[in-house]
This record gives structure tokens, C-alpha cells and sequence, in this order.
């Protein structure tokens, strides 16, 4: 049998990875976002620039 203890600690684990989860897809979002407004930019400088 597992202990209470030791379920709580699993439930516990389990929390903190799905909120580590959560604040890498935050991070990756913004990454992306971020890439996309550079590439965007860049495209327009290039066609000002023949």
C-alpha cells in the first residue's frame, strides 16, 4: 500500500511539474511571438531596401 504520505508527495510532484509545464509553454509562446515580430520586421526592411 502506498502511504498517504507518499501520495501526497507524488500529487505534490505532479503539480509542481504541470505549473514547470505551464511557464515553459508561457516562455515558449513569447519566444515565438517574439521570433515572428523579428522576421516580420527584417521582411519589411528588405523590401524598403531594393
Amino acid at each position: 500500500m502506498i502511504s498517504s504520505r507518499g501520495l501526497s508527495k507524488w500529487a505534490n510532484a505532479e503539480e509542481h511539474a504541470r505549473a514547470n509545464i505551464g511557464s515553459w509553454l508561457l516562455i515558449a509562446i513569447g519566444i515565438l511571438s517574439l521570433a515572428h515580430l523579428l522576421r516580420a520586421d527584417f521582411g519589411k526592411k528588405k523590401h524598403v531596401k531594393p
